[in-house]
């Protein structure tokens, strides 16, 4: 399993090739809530989270690091 900051370096990497602009990012380890996404790491899996007003709206899980790094960043690059 990658870190944090390893996903987080990806995620900025592939952010800068396509121009995103950093407040369009999600955050890592933590919620800054109002919508925004942030990606948790566990023993087993990756999760794409979204919370607002302190109510997680919506929970995505992935044990395969393909699947996190490409499809939740995608999603928060075009939200």
């Amino acid at each position: 399993m990658k870190t944090l900051q390893e996903v987080e370096s990806d995620v900025a990497a592939l952010a800068t090739r396509v121009g995103a602009n950093r407040n369009e990012l999600p955050t890592y380890g933590h919620s800054r809530d109002l919508g925004y996404p942030h990606v948790e790491i566990d023993a087993s899996s990756y999760h794409y989270v979204v919370v607002e007003r302190g109510q997680e709206l919506d929970r995505q899980s992935t044990v395969d690091y393909g699947d996190c790094f490409i499809g939740y960043s995608r999603m928060s690059l075009t939200a």
